[in-house]
Order: structure tokens, then sequence, then C-alpha cells
């Protein structure tokens, strides 16, 4: 049995398609699958209807920062379907992170009076002032600086 490689995948993939020869089309997922997710291959897995490989890849691809997908040659050869679909899924995720940061600043300025997630981050002086309800943010320690940096980026 010959070894699949970068080098012959490309070349084996359409001809096993071609030629219905499953277990060789199957061996070429599982080498595609062991590399590292790309638009490339998530091209590759819709073209040759490879789901294992698909569904890999899309699951890089949600996950993915856009700068680091559209950096890639092929990305420019997404379907617009699934151009939409990427992005839904980042704008929810977005929406999700806002709203958590939004309860973050609702605690800090002591609207809300819970903890939240991060809190774990507070050193003990901010994290005493908390427990007796009064302002905290004369210590502006590290972990001041970073939530409130966070949330001033957040607004913009």
């Amino acid at each position: 049995m010959f070894a699949i490689s970068d080098d012959n995948v490309l070349l084996i993939l359409p001809l096993a398609q071609e030629y219905q020869m499953d277990k060789i089309t199957s061996r070429c997922e599982e080498f595609l699958c062991s590399q590292a997710s790309s638009v490339k291959n998530y091209l590759l897995a819709q073209k040759y209807n490879l789901p294992e490989l698909l569904e890999s890849n899309m699951s890089y691809l949600k996950r993915a920062p856009i700068s680091r997908l559209k950096s890639q040659s092929d990305f420019k050869n997404l379907d617009h379907d699934t151009l939409i679909e990427l992005l839904i899924e980042k704008c929810e995720k977005f929406e999700v992170n806002m709203e958590e940061l939004r309860e973050v600043r609702m605690v800090l300025e002591r609207k809300k009076p819970t903890t939240f997630p991060g809190m774990h981050l507070l050193c003990e002086d901010c994290t005493a002032a908390r427990e007796q309800q009064v302002d905290c943010s004369g210590c502006m320690k590290s972990c001041c600086k970073k939530i409130t940096e966070i949330l001033r980026n957040t607004e913009r």
C-alpha cells in the first residue's frame, strides 16, 4: 500500500472520487483531518464531499478570527452561504460577549450586586471593597486596570 502525503493527496483524491475508490477516499480524508485546519481544507471537503473534514474545518472557521481567515489565499473562494453562516456565528458570539461585559460593568459600577466572570482576578483590596459595597477605584492595581481597559475597548 502507498503512503498518502502532502505531495500526492491532491492528485489521489480526485482520482479516488472519479473511480469511486471509497477506501482510498477515506484514507485521503483521514490524512487531511490530521493536518492543520484551513480554508483550503474546508474547500476540499466541500468539493469532494468529505463529511469529517468538513465538520472539523467548519469548526475551525467558526473559531478563528476573521483576520486569520482573510490572510489565507483561499478565503476569497468561500461561497456566500458559508460566509454568511460564519459571520452570523461570529456576530452571535460577539453579542454574548458584549452582554457579559455589560454585566461586569454593571457589577463594577455597583448597579448590580453579584459576582461576575473574572471576579477571581480582583486583588484583595478590590474584593474587600466589593464586600463592603464601597468604591475600589482608588487602588487601580493591575486587575482594575485590566477590567477597565476591556470595558473601554468594548464601548468604542
